[in-house]
């Protein structure tokens, strides 16, 4: 996954000194009016000239911070000031002499209110470093502190000195990339949580979206880079913190060269939370100052609040209400609500079931004598889980002839009649018994199912590989345990190549059925890649009806799916080969492209109410020159076709996380034409998009998901023809597995909602 996952953003506000060591009374209201402009944190700064020298501390104005904190309902962050000159008006270079007692005495008063502690501030320049930075020398300092604080608090985060956006000069700076290089050239790695950065954009004339004169890049670029300088180090699992970071509404032009007005600071927080809301990496952002410090506004350092100094509102402080709200769209949106990654909440379902706990595994025709009392649970039932179906009558208005998943959008017409074009069904449910039997429905020939059954708290499989089957008519598979016991039972039925439909589960009457609680759900759309029909590739080596990319997902992740894919199809392709209409269908399937007015409808009631984690969406090497003028791709089309559906998705459900897989990698499509071309537009949607959107390379020419032409080992040496079954364009069951596999592990990365996570049962 690509550096742009959804990802909100853990937002507070960063108090300066004058502020910190203020009445009771003015930090109480610089609390609160943190809290109502949905702040979550608020710094507060423990300075050895405030507390004073130890072992006896003066703790007075920090725990009137702290008690501001709680009753606004803010968590503290602890910042550990650098000690000062006796008239407090200049910065003394601090000694482990001086810091660590007072850490180690701040810790053991605040831990049981406090687990985040940033040590010292700006370290990289010498007028806040007392002389000469070096980073050999806050190494010794962080070393210490890291060592007693996680000795009295094992949770903790350790956060180092947020650094200053400098370049290098001899003496006097280094610049944040060399300074945190220097650490780790030190040894400071084993010694912080977390790298504390300060990406102020003064140098650019403020604006976060321009480039800095004297530098490559802007501080939000060269954040980037800090965090490339920990991936090379083996911190990759570590965060960059935000710590402090802010835009001053500056009415002269005297200090900086230009004036900054209220409007052009809420723009500029806009693009900040946007930038940090692409970057998984980035951690909470401490956004300087809820007031201004002083009315004189021509010093820029008066300037950075949210507020003026007599509490008169500026025009970011709307705009900080509205983005914090939870049903805000885009910018912050949830912002402020706590994230987990993906990857933290997979409950892999790859083990097989032990045969002395299920017993018998197999398909009848008929019912098998053993019931004593036998009862049915019909399919449209109560008493099931389908999350991700759109379970409706497999015959209009007859529920007693068993059910199809109409989850895709397709379907077909007989004269007045509409039937739904089968996805596959995949329900679960709790069941209290020790016998049952899942009556289908086959057209004609082939089928094949899988079962997952718990078993000591972890879903297995009832067979290694999907149980193969063929019948016409009434079918049922029939499964028997060892004893009687409560499970949790998940079944998956697809619909084809054979029209197979769920009519019921068959049941002792004694036996208990309830519902089964929610899994993480994911929105999936896509091409035939992702679409059910098109996973059974007969004449492979290997391939089953139910076992595609998405199942392999599911096995993988223990996540329930909405299947809402349709072959042939992309985001221009309708289906037919042709660049379709976003408001018409074409063919007798009503297919039409991924961000179709019917296709956004089909996803509308995965999303929203329904809490998905995720909307996925895959490929496609559909679309060719469709995006341009049928024979040449047109990037910019292409990008504009993808933002429009991320953008309906968004505004069905501006909390869900979205991500992209670019174009298959088929027949070596990745190093140049039409599919490269797409998968540029493709890139740069995502690269643009406000809501924060991760994307998965697969068509990536530098290191594609694999290589090679063929099918079904008619080249010996090339990847492809491993993975590719009889049909020369499909996966066969290795191919999916395969995909589904890279999918995970991409997503595993990316960062979703804590409430729409903890669904996972």
């Amino acid at each position: 996954m690509n550096d742009r996952p959804a990802h909100g953003l853990d937002v507070g506000f960063a108090i300066g000194f004058p502020e910190a060591t203020s009445s009771a009374t003015t930090i109480n209201g610089i609390a609160a009016k943190a809290k109502a402009l949905g702040g979550r944190r608020i710094r507060i700064i423990i300075s050895p000239y405030d507390v004073g020298a130890g072992p006896s501390y003066t703790w007075t104005r920090v725990d009137q911070q702290f008690a501001a904190a709680k009753a606004a309902g803010l968590s503290p962050h602890v910042l550990f000031e650098q000690p000062r000159n006796g008239a407090g008006t200049a910065f003394v270079t601090p000694t482990t002499a001086v810091m660590t007692p007072l850490i180690t005495a701040a810790v053991a008063r605040y831990k049981d209110r406090c687990s985040t502690w940033e040590i010292c501030n700006e370290v990289n320049h010498q007028q806040l470093w007392g002389g000469a930075p070096s980073a050999s020398a806050y190494k010794t300092i962080l070393q210490a502190a890291y060592t007693a604080i996680h000795a009295a608090q094992p949770h903790a985060v350790v956060v180092t000195a947020g650094l200053m956006q400098v370049n290098n000069v001899a003496n006097q700076t280094i610049s944040p990339v060399d300074f945190l290089t220097g650490l780790y050239s030190a040894g400071a790695q084993p010694f912080f949580d977390a790298v504390g950065n300060h990406p102020y954009t003064v140098e650019s004339g403020i604006d976060p979206a321009a480039p800095v004169p004297s530098e490559a890049s802007n501080a939000f670029l060269r954040d980037q880079a800090l965090y490339d300088v920990m991936v090379a180090n083996g911190d990759s699992g570590k965060q960059v913190w935000w710590s402090e970071v802010g835009f001053p509404t500056v009415s002269s032009a005297a200090a900086l060269g230009y004036t900054v007005s209220q409007a052009q600071q809420q723009k500029y927080l806009t693009t900040l939370l946007q930038v940090g809301s692409r970057r998984p990496w980035v951690g909470p952002v401490l956004v300087y100052t809820v007031r201004d410090l002083g009315s004189d506004t021509t010093d820029p350092e008066n300037a950075y609040g949210q507020y003026t100094i007599d509490g008169t509102p500026k025009a970011s402080v709307q705009w900080w209400k509205s983005v914090t709200k939870p049903t805000s769209v885009g910018i912050l949106g949830e912002a402020v609500a706590p994230r987990v990654s993906l990857g933290s909440l997979y409950r892999p379902m790859t083990d097989v079931i032990s045969t002395s706990v299920l017993t018998t595994d197999r398909y009848v025709t008929s019912l098998p004598n053993d019931y004593t009392n036998q009862w049915g649970t019909r399919w449209d039932a109560t008493t099931f889980n389908a999350q991700g179906q759109n379970l409706v009558a497999a015959t209009p208005g007859s529920p007693a002839n068993g059910c199809v998943n109409s989850s895709s959008g397709r379907y077909v017409t007989s004269g007045s009649t509409t039937l739904q074009f089968g996805s596959t069904i995949d329900v679960e449910f709790m069941f209290t018994g020790d016998k049952l039997d899942i009556m289908m429905s086959c057209g004609g020939g082939y089928f094949d199912t899988q079962v997952y059954i718990e078993d000591q708290g972890v879903m297995r499989k009832a067979k290694a590989l999907p149980l193969a089957g063929s019948a016409t008519g009434a079918v049922y598979r029939s499964l028997r345990f060892a004893e009687r016991a409560t499970r949790r039972i998940r079944v998956v039925i697809p619909y084809g190549p054979n029209a197979l439909t769920w009519t019921q589960i068959v049941h002792e009457r004694s036996a208990i059925l309830t519902r089964s609680p929610d899994r993480p759900l994911i929105v999936t759309t896509g091409d035939s890649y992702f679409e059910p029909a098109g996973v059974y590739n007969p004449g492979s080596a290997r391939s089953f009806a139910c076992f595609g990319m998405i199942d392999q997902l599911i096995e993988a992740t223990g996540f329930a799916v909405a299947r809402c894919a349709q072959g042939g199809t992309g985001y221009f392709n309708d289906g037919s080969g042709s660049a379709g209409s976003l408001t018409a269908t074409y063919g007798t399937a009503h297919s039409s492209p991924f961000g179709s007015t019917s296709r956004i409808g089909a996803y509308t009631p995965f999303l929203g109410a329904a809490k998905p984690v995720l909307f996925l969406v895959n490929g496609t090497i559909n679309d060719g020159g469709l995006s341009g003028d049928g024979t040449t791709a047109s990037q910019a089309a292409m990008q504009a076709r993808v933002t429009a559906l991320f953008d309906a998705v968004a505004a069905l459900d501006p909390l869900v996380g979205i991500a992209a897989i670019g174009p298959e990698p088929l027949n070596d499509s990745a190093a140049s034409g039409v599919h490269a071309v797409n998968r540029l537009g493709i890139k740069a949607a995502v690269d643009a998009h406000g809501q924060g959107v991760g994307f998965a390379d697969a068509n990536n020419p530098a290191a594609p998901w694999w290589t090679g032409t063929g099918y079904e080992n008619s080249v010996t040496t090339s990847q492809q023809a491993q993975m590719i079954g009889s049909d020369q364009i499909h996966p066969n069951w290795f191919g999916h597995k395969y995909y589904g596999t890279r999918i995970a592990a991409a997503l595993a990365s990316m960062r979703v909602l804590r409430d729409r996570a903890e669904r996972v049962a």
